[in-house]
């Protein structure tokens, strides 16, 4: 019977052993953030056609007609951001999902609408709507 507390103690001692050593950390602990605060990623929408039309006047409107898919079923509104480097112009569609949001399981067809910003002269051009490249000419 001495012989069995004599090995309970013994157990006990060499499992509290190794924690004999661990110390707390000197200074602020970091605690993860969470989820709320995390930063939205941009999901990119996938486009399938991209048609240039333009409008003839006083000066030329250009207008993009974009047919693409939404990789999911998130009700999120479709981002547009436009730059022009030259006679290169680069329009990317994308939606802002939140990392703690759930979306089903189903793609979405789209259409959109999109005026260019500046006014284009005369010229020839390249577009880059996301994966797709168009060349066109005024």
């Amino acid at each position: 019977m001495m012989t069995s507390i004599h090995s309970l103690a013994l157990l006990l001692f060499l499992l509290v052993l190794p924690l004999l050593g661990c110390e707390t950390p000197s200074g602020d602990i970091t605690l993860p953030l969470p989820d709320d605060v995390a930063e939205p990623q941009p999901s990119l929408a996938m486009v399938e056609e991209v048609m240039v039309e333009v409008e003839q006047g006083d000066s030329q409107q250009v207008t993009l007609k974009v047919t693409g898919i939404l990789p999911d079923g998130c009700d999120l509104p479709l981002q547009v951001e436009q730059e022009r480097e030259g006679s290169q112009i680069t329009v990317q569609l994308y939606r802002l999902l939140p990392p703690d949001v759930m979306c089903p399981a189903v793609v979405v067809p789209f259409e959109k609408d999109i005026p260019l910003n500046e006014g284009l002269e005369s010229g020839s051009y390249r577009l880059m709507v996301n994966e797709k490249t168009l060349d066109f000419e005024l």
